[in-house]
């Protein structure tokens, strides 16, 4: 297992301060985890640990201070690898995040009033997307946004939208609203700073 920081941000210098989880994800047999909540930190490590493959946990260091409830009965808990987290129902669009990036996607969406399904992906290594949890969200709301922070080339959500595209749900149904999108993504890099 290794752990990498991402401190997006954060002011110190540029190899310091990337997501490097799209820099992994070029590299075939990684398992690329990143968990926004400290049960799913504790789950996803405990699979980590477990796991025959080479694994990245990115931690981002924005989370380091969030508190939230965790098993007080079984710590040895495991979230299994490709396994989304539906955090918010929606009907108007679906938002596609991780990380750090869930919580300003909340924060968005309720800033906003926009009612939107919002996705934590949880895995984000190539193989490990939940596909099925993705499609099945966007195929409902016909709209897709994936707020991220990092190099727009670098990033899991980027290839979420050319397979979204490839799979053909954009031929028969709009997928992304652009006036929504775009709303959603500046209010959420305006929370983001």
């Amino acid at each position: 297992v290794l752990r990498s920081r991402a401190a997006v941000g954060s002011g110190y210098g540029s190899q310091h301060s990337m997501d490097a989880s799209g820099l992994f994800a070029q590299y075939p047999g990684w398992r690329i985890v990143a968990p926004s909540t400290p049960f799913d930190y504790i789950g996803l490590m405990n699979t980590a640990v477990r796991s025959d493959d080479p694994v990245l946990m990115v931690e981002h260091q924005g989370l380091f201070p969030t508190r939230g409830l965790i098993p007080t009965e079984d710590r040895d808990y495991c979230i299994p690898f490709g396994k989304a987290r539906t955090v918010r129902p929606g009907a108007a669009c679906t938002v596609i995040c991780w990380g750090i990036m869930v919580g300003y996607a909340l924060a968005a969406v309720e800033a906003t009033g926009i009612d939107a399904e919002v996705i934590d992906l949880r895995t984000i290594d190539p193989m490990g997307l939940d596909w099925d949890a993705v499609e099945d969200s966007v195929r409902r709301s016909n709209r897709a946004a994936a707020p991220r922070q990092g190099r727009r080339d670098a990033d899991r959500e980027l290839e979420g939208g050319r397979a979204i595209r490839a799979d053909g749900v954009r031929g028969r149904r709009r997928v992304a609203d652009a006036a929504r999108a775009l709303a959603l993504r500046a209010e959420l890099q305006a929370t983001a700073t």
